[in-house]
Order: C-alpha cells, then sequence, then structure tokens
C-alpha cells in the first residue's frame, strides 16, 4: 500500500448525466516521502509533476461519487473521466 495526500478543494454543484448535484471536491496525489525520505521543499517543488485524480463525492449521504479524473494505470497511462449516470 502507497500512502497518498488528500486535500478538500470545496463544494460545488455538478451537472452529470444522474442530474445535477451538489458535491464536494477531493484532490489525492502519492506521497514521495512513502518510497524515499526527500523532505518537505523536494515534496513541494514535486506537487505539480505528479499525478493527480481529482474526485466529486455528493455532499449528502449516501456521498457516492459523482465524478472522477485522473490516469488510469502506470505513470503515463491515459486520463480518464468517470461521471455517475
Amino acid at each position: 500500500m502507497a500512502r497518498v495526500y488528500c486535500e478538500w478543494k470545496g463544494r460545488q454543484t455538478l451537472d452529470v448525466p444522474a442530474g445535477k448535484l451538489e458535491t464536494v471536491e477531493m484532490s489525492m496525489y502519492p506521497d514521495l516521502n512513502d518510497w524515499v525520505n526527500l523532505g518537505s521543499m523536494i515534496n513541494t517543488l514535486a506537487k505539480p509533476f505528479l499525478p493527480k485524480y481529482r474526485m466529486w463525492f455528493e455532499a449528502n449521504a449516501p456521498h457516492r461519487v459523482v465524478r472522477f479524473e485522473g490516469p488510469y494505470g502506470p505513470p503515463g497511462a491515459p486520463e480518464i473521466v468517470l461521471e455517475l449516470a
């Protein structure tokens, strides 16, 4: 298992095939210190180049994933977008 950072980006309304839903956006990216101890300065500089996954969850229960954007597979893999239908 690898460690990851998760950041809360805020609330927004998304229009997806399932309808217009109030969502919470989250961003997730890998923690480089999980493999090699690099320190905070190197991590900050590398952050823009790391693969990011963006997810939008329903703001109200049951908190289903409404939209997902990110690479599908290893580094260099194509980006995919999945939406709740």
